[in-house]
């Protein structure tokens, strides 16, 4: 990750650890990054939420096999 883009990470392994347990993961939805970013006054542009759910997706690919 980039430097710059460190912050994106940090939102990343916030948004990550709030995962349901129990039934596996699942993705990162864009209703619980909306929330996520009301509740804590973030306002990530559109470009860093996209790298959030891409993180997310290549997590959860290694994670598949």
């Amino acid at each position: 990750m980039p430097y710059g883009l460190l912050h994106v990470w940090g939102w990343f392994l916030e948004l990550s650890a709030t995962r349901p347990r129990g039934m596996g993961f699942v993705p990162i939805s864009y209703a619980e990054i909306d929330a996520w970013a009301r509740r804590t006054g973030r306002d990530p542009l559109p470009y860093e939420v996209q790298l959030i759910r891409r993180v997310d997706m290549k997590l959860l690919g290694s994670l598949d096999g």
